[in-house]
């Protein structure tokens, strides 16, 4: 355990703890106070995790739903929903005592609304209150009396503390808290007697007793370590106690809880907070002894009251120090009697100093300089104080520049260093008296500031140590106690942004610039926010509109900068260099380097090159290298020199140029340029160093398929699918089915196609069925398929092994039908291209039934449309589609072809969308030369009914079955082309 001093750490603590503002948020702006509670509704991972827990308890899993609601009340403790569910929860769970506890603990929080308090305090009391064992607990009595000494030393009963802490040490003489609390108490209460006996001597030996007991350099991280104790101390009584009567004072004090702004008790403390902080602080003590006595109970009122008198005090003796000092003033004062050691310039000029502070704080508008005897004198040069040995005067010297600096602590030390070297000399006693009252001040300003203030305060702190985490709860506190305090609404847009919560920081700044109008800063948080979230559009038009502002001119290059990026994004090149060119001849490497560019985009390579070497020599850092770098090879790739980009990309990642941007960035980059292998390499070291997440797992997944690396393609697209599950990715329903989709493409190995067929052409896709003969018939299909291993898939590339048999079992001419018609084939299928659909197919066809033959067939398909697939989200929509085939029999000299095209209107029929219907219009042509009429074309209306299947979290449905049945009338050529067509296919 950390060791500190205990009795002024303790005093301090208790300053801390005392010091908790009301709930009630004040904020003074241009001499008017605005007083207004502002509930903001969940949003971000609170929600979240309270949509989780609602859907977990739905599911039975208690534990889980417990697990997430404490975590959502962490981050916001104020939402009185995630109460009343946890309590649920609880209750669900079958710990009922638990539950009360939480009911109990959040009907006490002042940071709840009333309402639900009170809620929460009648299920406290109506949770039946576990039975407490006849023999006390010895930990339970050994808090009780842990609890009751920590109370007794606030109210400042130290001997009290020091019997009770002893008592609770002797029940847990190992908790290390007790013993800190018994240790504290101890000299709490010998300091108290030495105070009291300091009081009895003489004044000199008062003021060293004062001077003993100050600790003007204490430690803030023990101040912290002991109000967090102390905190804790406090909500484990709520989680241990079990006090039967606590129900009952719980709904009571939820009733005395001033949180509503119709509340008298409110109203009262408001007006003292607004009083206060204009100065008027008689005004301010009225109204807070008037809310004091609504709402004895509320702590935060009373210290307010407290603050409020010794402000006043304190103002009433400046005042009447300051009528003093103006009656006995003289016109000509006396030159200051010389200390031993100093010279008569060095006494003057510490004379002026002491006479300035004093000026300063007696009230005067302008920090008075020099002393009435430095006026009377010559005027001092303006070089730095004469040199000097003495140490009193250093001290003082130390002091006053410490004083003027602000830092009242440092002076406090220096100044009384002085005063006990020099203990005769007044100025230095004048100097360490208003030291003194600074920093009582300072710290009475802190501990009477508005709740937003403190929590602004913390989030800044928060930033300051660059966890823009811990800012996250204080930065919404000082935005909903404050929702008319500009500067609060931009912090909080900043740490929303800075934790990647920027749909929440994106609401936040449009309801700011809403109600504020619009400001510079603000839009340049909106379009800043806009870009990460990929509105380019929004981010410029944001850009531009707050370059039209006025603001600050260091700001300027920024905005410029974030503009000419928004106006790349957009394709808007022109716009981009525009609005660069007023930055003229910059020192700035990045504004070169926008330049460059923009100046690429519009193919203006040769002022591009220029660019690039201004931006290469006023480069500063690696990182600033490394862009330039990039930039050269985009140059280089604009300019089609694609084969000198990729060479330039492995010389600069071999000799470490790309290094400071990181594999993430590298991976990028070289996509890019299309370099597939170092594009996977860089995401995998990314991926391994634990970088990616969101979408940079699908960029990732998809430069895997492109380097047929297709485990970690499936593996990264389903923990994006995952991060999409879990709230920490958005994606649109269309874009998660999209994933799921290459998921089953990626993973599929093998398959089976079954389809029976009636009509003379048919109405399939020819992809199992040979050409029907020239009557009327009807066909029985089949086919299995296998994906080899590394070559079955690769990036949308594919390769079948297949087998197949067709079986005639109706003819409309009498021809043979049953099995003595089955004909076998065996062969390969090759899709040689990603982005195009195109089939190469090569079989060899064998003789099963009677009436089969062998023949060598060779042919080609190509298919596409649009909107064929499942549309998730959806209720209707347009699709289309078409299939071509030709081919050949070699052995029959034997030349076919065949081709469809179809437009009709789908409508899902089922809540997931996987029963859909389409009525459409289609027209089909087949031809073959061994036909008497070779060709023949029809059209007409058909229908379509699908149903999809074999679908897991992160498969697409990889089945489907389908019943077609269309009627054509004949176009041209031959008579085959009209009548009833009709097909039951099912895929596997």
């Amino acid at each position: 355990m950390k060791a500190f001093r205990p009795f002024p750490l303790l005093i301090a603590a208790v300053m801390i703890v005392q010091s908790a503002a009301p709930v009630a948020a004040q904020e003074a702006t241009a001499g008017a106070a605005t007083v207004r509670i502002e509930y903001l509704p969940l949003s971000g991972p609170p929600l979240l995790l309270y949509r989780n827990a609602r859907q977990a308890l739905a599911d039975g899993n208690a534990e889980r739903a417990i697990a997430d609601l404490r975590e959502a009340i962490r981050q916001r403790p104020d939402a009185g929903e995630l109460r009343l569910a946890l309590v649920e929860a609880l209750l669900a769970a079958g710990r009922d005592g638990e539950a009360r506890e939480a009911a109990l603990l959040a009907a006490t929080d002042p940071d709840v609304d009333a309402e639900t308090r009170r809620q929460l305090a009648a299920e406290a009391a109506a949770i039946e209150e576990e039975p407490v064992a006849a023999t006390p607990d010895p930990a339970i009595e050994a808090y009780q009396s842990a609890d009751a000494a920590y109370r007794a030393y606030e109210r400042g009963d130290f001997s009290a503390a020091v019997a009770l802490a002893e008592r609770a040490l002797e029940r847990a003489p190992d908790n290390g808290d007790y013993q800190s609390l018994f240790e504290n108490a101890v000299a709490a209460r010998d300091a108290e007697i030495a105070r009291e006996a300091a009081e009895e001597q003489t004044a000199e030996d008062a003021a060293a007793a004062s001077e003993a007991t100050i600790d003007p350099e204490l430690d803030d991280d023990a101040i912290r370590l002991l109000a967090e104790r102390a905190a804790a101390i406090r909500e484990g009584r709520a989680q241990e106690e079990a006090d039967e009567d606590a129900g009952e004072i719980a709904a009571e004090d939820a009733q005395d809880a001033p949180l509503s702004t119709d509340d008298p008790a409110y109203k009262a403390a408001d007006t003292a907070y607004r009083a206060f902080e204009r100065g008027q602080y008689a005004q301010a003590v009225a109204a807070a002894e008037e809310a004091v006595r609504l709402a004895p109970r509320i702590d935060d009122y009373r210290t307010l009251l407290d603050n409020a008198r010794t402000a006043l005090a304190e103002e009433r003796a400046r005042q009447a120090a300051a009528a003093e000092e103006a009656k006995a003033a003289e016109p000509a004062p006396p030159e200051p009697t010389g200390e031993p050691g100093l010279d008569a310039e060095a006494i003057r000029r510490l004379s002026a100093r002491a006479a300035g502070i004093r000026q300063e704080r007696d009230g005067q508008t302008e920090p008075a300089t020099e002393s009435p005897v430095a006026a009377a004198a010559e005027a001092p040069p303006a070089e730095t104080l004469p040199a000097t040995e003495d140490p009193a005067y250093k001290a003082a010297d130390a002091a006053y520049r410490a004083y003027e600096q602000g830092e009242y602590r440092k002076a406090v030390i220096n100044a009384g260093d002085a005063v006990r070297l020099a203990p005769d000399n007044d100025d230095y006693r004048a100097l360490l008296d208003n030291a003194e009252k600074a920093l009582a001040e300072m710290k009475a300003k802190t501990a009477a500031a508005s709740p937003a203030a403190r929590a602004a305060e913390k989030a800044y702190a928060a930033l300051r140590r660059d966890d823009p985490q811990a800012a996250l709860g204080p930065a919404w506190q000082a935005a909903r106690h404050a929702p008319d305090n500009r500067s609060y609404q931009v912090l909080l847009v900043d740490v929303l942004n800075r934790n990647g919560d920027r749909e929440d920081a994106l609401r936040v700044v449009d309801a700011a610039i809403a109600r504020f109008g619009p400001n510079r800063t603000l839009l340049s948080q909106r379009g800043v926010i806009r870009q990460a979230l990929g509105d380019q559009t929004g981010a410029l038009a944001d850009f531009q509109q707050a370059l039209a502002l006025p603001g600050e001119t260091a700001d300027e290059t920024d905005l410029r900068l974030n503009l000419a990026a928004a106006a790349m994004a957009t394709d808007a090149p022109e716009t981009a260099y525009q609005a660069l060119m007023p930055l003229g001849d910059s020192p700035d490497a990045a504004v070169w380097l926008a330049r460059a560019k923009a100046l690429t985009a519009m193919e203006t390579f040769t002022a591009a090159a220029t660019a690039l070497e201004q931006a290469e020599r006023l480069a500063k850092g690696e990182r600033q290298q490394a862009d330039v770098a990039i930039a050269g090879l985009d140059l280089l790739m604009a300019e089609g020199e694609s084969r000198r980009a990729r060479t330039g990309l492995h010389a600069a990642a071999e000799d470490g140029v790309l290094a400071p941007i990181g594999p993430t960035e590298t991976a990028y980059l070289a996509a890019r340029l299309g370099d597939r292998a170092l594009a996977y390499d860089a995401f995998s070291e990314a991926y391994q160093a634990g970088s990616l997440d969101g979408n940079q797992l699908i960029d990732a997944a998809y430069a895997a398929r492109r380097d047929y690396h297709n485990e970690d393609a499936v593996s990264w697209l389903k923990q994006a699918i995952d991060e999409v599950d879990a709230g920490r990715l958005s994606l649109s329903p269309e874009g998660l089915f999209g994933l799921r989709r290459e998921v089953s493409d990626i993973s599929r190995r093998w398959g089976a196609n079954i389809g029976l067929f009636y009509g003379s052409t048919g109405i399939s896709d020819g992809y199992i069925t040979p050409p029907a003969s020239a009557g009327r018939s009807m066909q029985l299909g089949s086919e299995i398929f296998w994906r080899p291993p590394v070559i079955g898939y690769r990036d949308g590339r594919t390769v079948d092994l297949f087998v197949r048999q067709f079986t005639t079992v109706y003819d409309s001419l009498g021809g043979a039908v049953g099995l003595s018609t089955m004909q076998g084939a065996a062969g390969v299928r090759v899709k040689p291209f990603t982005n195009l659909n195109l089939a190469l197919e090569a079989a060899r066809y064998f003789k099963v039934g009677r009436y089969s033959r062998d023949d060598t067939l060779v042919r080609a398909a190509i298919s596409d449309g649009f909107n064929t697939d499942l549309m998730p989200g959806s209720d209707a929509w347009w699709t289309g589609w078409y299939y071509g085939e030709a081919g050949r029999y070699f052995d029959s000299d034997e030349d076919f072809a065949l081709a469809n095209a179809s437009l009709g209107r789908s409508f899902s029929l089922n809540d997931d969308g996987t029963l859909i219907v389409t009525p459409y219009i289609g027209i089909a042509a087949d031809y073959n030369d061994t036909y008497a009429t070779e060709f023949a074309l029809g059209a007409g209306p058909g229908i379509n009914l699908r149903y999809w299947f074999r679908q897991t979290t992160y498969e697409a449905p990889m089945s489907h079955i389908d019943i077609n049945g269309q009627y054509r009338a004949r176009l041209g050529g031959d008579d085959r082309a009209r009548g009833w067509f009709a097909s039951l296919n099912l895929m596997i």
